[in-house]
């Protein structure tokens, strides 16, 4: 579920695979309307729609919107699906925030610097946005939360990738105390070319350093065998590229089709100037054009 514009957000990362923020803030506010939200997910839901979790997540921050609360009260009242909270941890200092996150079964947050310059670096926050106040945040969270809490990592190449410098985010994360920690870099095509990955030897030489031992997750598990459940059309495809780069293996994991049902959608959206491809070292990955 994407509950803010884009590209509405607390940070202006340059590792980002949605873009660079075009709205940087820390203002609460119902950036989508709610009652369309809940309503589109209930059509979804009666017209058959399965899936494995719900994530909140998006063009931008979603603990921005301001109702994002009632969103998931709303999921939970007409369903069972566990529902997922993807955020950058910037707003956990709310109290409202914070009671109104604990109501999702699994929080997924974001810790990537360990100091002020790094914080700056990294993650370029919205004015008036202090690390200290980020970590201190995320720790009276996992106080309050009875559900399960993911750490992510993200983790660039001359920029926080030194394991002495990683050891001080781990401490961090050691003191916020998650259920699971994980490790990232930059797969899709960035929102700046100066955001550079590291290997994946090289995050493993870097998981140790967590506890617990930090997952490595840079890399996208493709699953098409269970199938679509839906007829996926052209116009499906582009939606999700709307929103992020992907790459063929991508869709067919994201939507459950095989890989020449890809080709043809893909081929279509290309012909009509509706996506571009983007070259990525060893990868095709596909954006779509605005209109």
């Amino acid at each position: 579920m994407d509950l803010v514009t884009a590209k509405t957000c607390s940070f202006d990362c340059p590792f980002c695979e949605v873009g660079s923020t075009t709205l940087s803030t820390c203002e609460r506010l119902e950036y989508v309307p709610t009652a369309d939200v809940i309503s589109e997910f209930a059509n979804w839901l009666e017209n058959g729609g399965k899936a494995d979790v719900i994530t909140l997540a998006g063009s931008g921050e979603p603990t921005l919107h301001s109702d994002f609360g009632d969103i998931i009260d709303a999921i939970k009242a007409r369903c069972g699906i566990t529902v997922v909270l993807l955020t950058n941890s910037t707003l956990l200092h709310l109290t409202d925030v914070r009671e109104a996150a604990a109501k999702a079964d699994i929080v997924k947050c974001s810790l990537s610097a360990w100091d002020t310059h790094s914080f700056q670096r990294i993650n370029r926050p919205a004015k008036g946005l202090e690390l200290d106040q980020v970590v201190d945040g995320l720790r009276q969270f996992r106080r309050e939360f009875s559900g399960k809490l993911w750490l992510e990592v993200f983790i660039l190449k001359s920029v926080n990738d030194d394991p002495a410098n990683v050891a001080k985010i781990a401490t961090l994360v050691e003191g916020i105390a998650p259920d699971v920690v994980q490790l990232n870099t930059v797969v899709r095509p960035p929102a700046e070319s100066v955001a550079q990955p590291i290997s994946h030897d090289e995050l493993l030489k870097l998981a140790p350093l967590f506890s617990p031992t930090a997952e490595i997750i840079a890399r996208f598990e493709v699953d098409p065998a269970s199938g679509a459940s839906f007829a996926v059309s052209p116009q499906h495809v582009r939606a999700m590229l709307m929103r992020r780069p992907c790459s063929a293996e991508d869709i067919s994991g994201a939507f459950g089709i095989d890989a020449k049902t890809v080709a043809i959608l893909v081929e279509e959206l290309l012909a009509s100037k509706s996506i571009q491809p983007i070259k990525r070292s060893d990868a095709i990955y596909y954006s779509a054009i605005d209109s």
